[in-house]
């Protein structure tokens, strides 16, 4: 895997996906770090066609400088078929674009997600819209946290 450390200075903004294999969650990392949650991707179609139109799309309204990805290890830390599933994205992100990659594990982050959403009032049947970016929120600001250290 790439290496997991970042010049905040030199690639900056970098943007957050969070992968599923119907929706993906987003989230833009700012020069400032400032994390801000963006809309999340619906995946019609084929997969990888359907990705690549999202992306190009990401790529031309925030030049991103880079890419992290959370990988869904699970709580043990051993990878699971969704992790298989995700290094194989990242694989493919990898033969597409030349943007630098970096992982965070996101174990938890769904559930970090629901309790954040929960205490800004949402009713749960409207967390679906929500959840996916804000997923991706988190696993940034892990991924931040980790770089102060």
């Amino acid at each position: 895997m790439a290496q997991n450390t970042i010049n905040m200075d030199t690639l900056t903004p970098f943007l957050t996906l969070d992968l599923g294999r119907k929706r993906i969650g987003v989230a833009s990392v700012n020069r400032l770090k400032m994390i801000t949650p963006l809309p999340r991707l619906v995946i019609e179609g084929k997969f990888y066609v359907a990705l690549k139109r999202h992306l190009d799309h990401l790529i031309d309204t925030y030049h991103p400088k880079g890419w992290l990805i959370g990988l869904p290890l699970q709580p043990n830390g051993l990878p699971s078929t969704q992790t298989m599933w995700v290094e194989e994205v990242i694989a493919w992100l990898k033969t597409t674009y030349t943007i630098p990659i970096w992982v965070e594990n996101e174990v938890l982050t769904s559930v970090e997600g629901h309790e954040r959403l929960h205490q800004l009032g949402l009713r749960m049947k409207k967390h679906k819209d929500y959840i996916d970016s804000v997923s991706a929120m988190i696993v940034a600001e892990s991924f931040l946290n980790k770089q102060k250290s």
